[in-house]
């Protein structure tokens, strides 16, 4: 018995309209001129803008709970869509500065 190489279903939906259904959903968010990554930012963005406003403050945590691998690829993709540091945005705030505990950049 052989197995057809394309599944009968994928084959039958562009008849049936049925085409947007089956796309991979990096299609589906090209279609809509966005992408996971763009989505994943954004997300990003919104949770520090959050967490600043109401004074958190601990970049390495911050990081961590955002998915980061440490709080320097934090900072470095904080600065590289914000233009600033995120010391510099938390002063610019009016957050208060935290001790240090795990590194430079906290």
């Amino acid at each position: 018995m052989s197995i057809p190489a394309v599944p009968p279903s994928s084959r039958q939906s562009g008849s049936v309209g049925r085409s947007d259904q089956l796309l991979h959903p990096a299609q589906k968010l090209a279609k809509r001129n966005t992408s996971l990554r763009l989505l994943l930012r954004e997300h990003r963005q919104t949770v520090i803008e959050a967490r600043f406003g109401a004074g958190h403050c601990n970049f390495a945590d911050l990081a961590q709970t955002l998915g980061y691998a440490d709080a320097t690829v934090f900072w470095r993709a904080f600065k590289s869509w914000s233009g600033t540091t995120p010391r510099d945005m938390r002063n610019q705030r009016g957050g208060t500065p935290r001790t240090r505990k795990n590194g430079p950049n906290e």
